[in-house]
């Protein structure tokens, strides 16, 4: 994986967080990654959350070998909880602690994705392709809920209890997550994406309610052009009539523009965050949040005024 941030050496910016020490689960691919090279680059000690250890070695080399390993899933956080108490009494003390972790797409993204592949050599008239879609979503809908729920909700909330009590007061907490979750319940989702909004949408909610030594915040994007979802979100397209998605230009936003607005957030004082959770907001051109079409909400659009 090429990633762009990842190529910046450390003297070739000002390394503003060189007293930082960041916690990044998910942090050796995809969106994480980007952010992880960002924090590196401008001087953070960086501690990569991951469930592979093959995953942690080879993103460590974007980073000469430097950053620690939290390898565990987040949904069993005891182990990670554990993980981090060690590094503490190493004297490597975590300040900042970034949720990026896999959203639990993946019990309705497989099957769809076996499904195309399917109709490479087994096509089937247009007309069946949305339903058969749709039927789908259903059917690994509980599932996706379930895993969901898991590393988005029960999981983060238990790591971030045990965090609580094993790390200085005043660390720093950091969301990562989507529109279609920020604004659950106030405008049309799309189907296959309910299980994560919303869910992501409640641990928003409960950000509100954290012990004062935390201090939280949530970066909330656009769906990004260079992400699997978008990739997917295309392809699916691609194979209803009638579906439309306008091309990923470069207007719209990437993994680059969710990392410079959590690096944005890591350099920003605690006392100056204002009203608690703090968010940063990632869109598209004119506030789009999503450009698809139909509006049988496979897949759906909307705007929104921030």
């Amino acid at each position: 994986m090429t990633i762009s941030l990842g190529e910046i050496r450390r003297n070739e910016i000002e390394p503003t967080l060189n007293n930082k020490v960041v916690l990044i689960t998910g942090g050796t691919h995809g969106t994480g990654l980007t952010i992880a090279s960002a924090a590196y680059a401008r001087g953070a000690q960086l501690v990569l959350g991951t469930r592979r250890p093959d995953h942690f070695r080879d993103a460590n080399k974007l980073f000469d070998n430097s950053a620690y390993g939290m390898i565990g899933d987040v949904g069993e956080p005891e182990n990670l909880v554990k993980q981090v108490k060690d590094l503490r009494d190493e004297g490597v003390v975590v300040t900042d602690f970034i949720h990026s972790a896999a959203s639990g797409l993946e019990p309705i993204t497989w099957p769809l994705t076996k499904e195309l592949i399917k109709w490479k050599t087994r096509p089937i008239p247009g007309g069946e392709r949305l339903t058969r879609l749709q039927q789908i979503v259903h059917d690994n809908y509980d599932k996706a809920l379930g895993k969901s729920k898991r590393v988005n909700l029960n999981g983060p909330k238990e790591l971030l209890t045990g965090l609580s009590e094993i790390l200085p007061e005043g660390f720093t907490f950091i969301f990562m997550s989507s529109l279609w979750s920020t604004f659950y319940g106030q405008v049309e989702t799309a189907h296959f994406y309910v299980p994560i909004a919303s869910v992501k949408h409640q641990f928003e909610q409960c950000l509100t309610q954290l012990n004062a030594n935390i201090f939280p915040s949530i970066v909330s994007g656009s769906v990004l052009k260079d992400t699997d979802l978008a990739f997917m979100i295309k392809t699916l397209s691609d194979q209803v009539p009638g579906a439309v998605v306008k091309s990923y230009n470069q207007e719209f936003p990437s993994t680059v523009d969710m990392a410079e607005a959590t690096i944005d957030l890591l350099m920003t004082k605690p006392e100056n965050l204002g009203h608690l959770p703090a968010v940063r907001y990632v869109i598209g051109p004119n506030e789009i949040v999503s450009d698809f079409s139909p509006s049988d909400r496979l897949f759906s659009s909307f705007k929104i005024n921030l």
